[in-house]
């Protein structure tokens, strides 16, 4: 189940992470993100999610976040199960096709075996075509859609 490329994100990461959340549409301040990380850390049974990183030496051998993976823990009363959820999931742009998002995928299902979970699920944006597509093509199936309201 180990990759020793993937590991728990650290506050020292939250510059990379912010640009990889970035890719995803998300803008979130880095202060912001070094709070929740500094959080984590201090902390880390507090939260019923993981928020992982890949990392890989660049050229100069020196080690590089590229790409991000939150994972969530649940239990979903309706169906009696325990649920592992990928909240969000990134490669850099520049480092996409290269199997790094198949490696985080097999570590989220292994994750929610040691979890004791279920199922896997994962949401992505209805105009990511590209991305379901590839969800479909390793196994997952589209089972719902969500919907959401802004509460704020």
């Amino acid at each position: 189940m180990m990759n020793k490329n993937i590991r728990l994100a650290q506050l020292h990461d939250a510059q990379s992470i912010q640009l990889l959340l970035e890719q995803l549409g998300y803008v979130l301040p880095v202060a912001a993100l070094a709070k929740t990380l500094t959080e984590c850390q201090d902390n880390p049974h507090s939260r019923t999610d993981e928020l992982l990183v890949y990392e890989q030496l660049n050229a100069q051998g020196e080690p590089q976040v590229v790409a991000v993976m939150v994972l969530m823990f649940f239990d979903y009363f309706p169906a009696l199960s325990r649920i592992c959820r990928i909240t969000a999931i990134v490669v850099d742009a520049d480092m996409r096709g290269q199997g790094i998002g198949t490696q985080l995928i097999d570590f989220a299902k292994a994750r929610g075996r040691q979890e004791a979970c279920q199922l896997l699920e994962l949401t992505t944006s209805t105009q990511r075509i590209a991305m379901q597509q590839y969800y479909e093509s390793i196994g997952f199936t589209k089972t719902s859609f969500r919907y959401s309201l802004v509460l704020s």
